[in-house]
């Protein structure tokens, strides 16, 4: 059975669309309706690409650039569970160009977002590198020493991932050191970089 077979055909819309592909408000650090509007914008033209969107509920909205900028405007898509996967990671990365890289939301686009989608997916969750990600999206300063304690004795946040950090109890036992090193490690390859040059090192993910 064929990924169109299976999919699933809905109703998408600026209120629902977050739920849809499994996130929540909270998880995009959602702050304003702008946000909102334009992360739905971003999903709807990964959608129109894809061709995955089958028609517009209503008549009077013809499926054209226009009617996608109309608030409130609802779609009716196919959507199977890879498909939908990836528009999670992808408006999830959207959201950290807005936030993290200050970016006006008009301005960021489809390209820009996979292209962090893709640098992301080379942090390896087995050693680290998910969650030292996780903790430089929450953090108001990243270096080695508050990502450790923000990480450290806390439930591991993938433990099906066999991260080499887990403790006997499950909880992260990731020490400022091997933050330091695994950070320095993640800058090389490009998916951080270090803001200062001296100690304490600040890191922000690559935009």
């Amino acid at each position: 059975m064929s990924a169109a077979e299976t999919a699933a055909v809905m109703v998408i819309h600026s209120d629902n669309f977050l739920e849809i592909i499994g996130l929540s408000p909270a998880e995009v650090k959602l702050k304003t309706p702008e946000m909102r509007d334009n992360l739905f914008r971003i999903a709807r033209e990964f959608l129109v690409e894809r061709g995955l969107i089958a028609s517009a509920p209503a008549e009077r909205f013809a499926l054209s650039e226009a009617s996608m900028r109309v608030p409130g405007t609802a779609f009716t898509i196919r959507l199977s569970a890879p498909t939908s996967e990836e528009l999670k990671a992808l408006v999830a990365a959207a959201a950290a160009i807005m936030l993290l890289g200050g970016a006006d939301p008009k301005t960021v686009t489809v390209t820009s977002a996979i292209a962090l989608m893709n640098r992301v997916k080379k942090a390896r969750t087995e050693y680290g590198e998910t969650s030292i990600l996780d903790a430089i999206r929450d953090l108001p300063r990243s270096t080695a020493k508050s990502v450790s304690k923000y990480l450290y004795g806390e439930p591991c946040r993938y433990p099906k991932s066999s991260c080499r950090y887990i403790a006997a109890n499950g909880t992260c036992s990731f020490k400022p050191k091997a933050v330091a090193a695994t950070m320095e490690s993640m800058a090389a390859r490009k998916i951080l970089f270090a803001k200062n040059a001296v100690e304490p090192i600040e890191y922000g993910i690559v935009i």
